[in-house]
């Protein structure tokens, strides 16, 4: 993704990665904004918590699954700064960076019970859109095969595999039904809050560039929106799902 902010020497088919799709490239760009932040902020939990005594009635193997859990996300917060730092050439993707790892650090005084229950909200929720990516012919990813489409897929993958870990340590810790429930949902709009002031940052950024116009990304936004109905009914129904399985 080396581009520059003039599009006739990049080629929008490089800065529009995903099919050519300026909406659905920009969505993707904002959501890679929040994962280093993100994803210190679980790793920094969940060590948080193999540093005290809060761990040492659980089994073996579950400080194997945190351990394990640590490594990937380390390595996925490197693999999005990197993106973060190819997509900041031409846009505000610094900017934006710094927005999301203040909100995180005012999160990371709470008490080590919140956090991890935020933590595990985080991990599921981007379970809920990894298991949609990586469905047969979904709306999200387009069928290119590009250096973007190979991170997400990989990147979703690992989340589905490490999906209860940081549920497993909220359960651990006895933390209740009744307080994850409601840090999920807590969760869920922070995320979706973030995310779309990030993407709108992004794609005004490119408008005012002329990089896409107005008329053109509101159309692939509509688009987007229409077929992605489904989805996002099928994501509702399995955060619905993990919210009623918490354990008490």
């Amino acid at each position: 993704m080396n581009t520059s902010s003039n599009p006739a020497a990049t080629g929008l088919h490089t800065l529009w990665w995903n099919d050519g799709d300026a909406f659905r490239s920009r969505l993707f760009d904002a959501i890679s904004l929040l994962l280093p932040c993100g994803e210190h902020f679980v790793v920094t939990a969940v060590n948080d918590w193999l540093n005290t005594n809060s761990h040492s009635s659980c089994t073996p193997q579950l400080q194997y699954e945190v351990q394990r859990l640590v490594r990937e996300e380390q390595t996925h917060s490197r693999a999005h700064r990197l993106y973060n730092e190819r997509m900041a050439t031409h846009a505000p993707a610094q900017r934006l960076e710094q927005r999301i790892e203040s909100a995180m650090q005012q999160m990371a005084v709470w008490t080590l019970p919140t956090r991890i229950a935020f933590a595990a909200a985080f991990e599921q929720l981007t379970v809920l859109l990894a298991e949609q990516v990586l469905r047969p012919h979904n709306v999200w990813l387009g069928q290119n095969d590009t250096q973007q489409t190979r991170l997400w897929q990989w990147h979703c993958q690992e989340e589905i595999e490490h999906r209860y870990v940081v549920q497993d340590v909220a359960d651990a810790m006895k933390i209740g039904k009744r307080r994850c429930a409601l840090i999920f949902l807590v969760a869920a709009c922070y995320l979706f809050t973030d995310i779309t002031f990030a993407l709108a940052s992004l794609l005004w950024t490119d408008i005012r560039a002329q990089r896409v116009g107005m008329v053109r990304v509101s159309l692939q936004a509509v688009s987007f929106t229409i077929r992605a109905i489904p989805s996002l009914l099928r994501m509702a129904g399995a955060g619905l799902r993990h919210v009623v399985m918490i354990k008490s």
